[in-house]
């Protein structure tokens, strides 16, 4: 589940659009460990939810942050783009 939040916040998913890519591309799927069991998005609201009231959330992007750099890497948010072609109408030709 952090593995999915670590992947939301990267790409700036909602929590529908994380569900829908992890279904939709190999490579997340890949990163979480190729699950059984995919999480709809309730459960990911939840559990954010949960390491929110906790404090537990900050924590872990703290305690992220300094592997990072500790193994001298750099992180950029990335966007994912759909490049699904869309045809329209060419009109009334004259």
């Amino acid at each position: 589940m952090i593995k999915l939040l670590i992947l939301q916040h990267l790409y700036g998913l909602s929590d529908y659009e994380i569900e829908r890519n992890i279904y939709d591309r190999m490579s997340f799927r890949h990163f979480s460990g190729f699950p059984d069991t995919i999480p709809d998005r309730l459960t990911i609201w939840l559990f954010r939810e949960r390491l929110i009231k906790s404090d537990s959330l900050d924590l872990i992007w703290k305690e992220l942050q300094n592997q990072i750099d500790k193994m001298g890497f750099g992180i950029q948010r990335g966007v994912i783009q759909d490049a699904t072609f869309i045809t329209t109408d060419p009109g009334h030709a004259k």
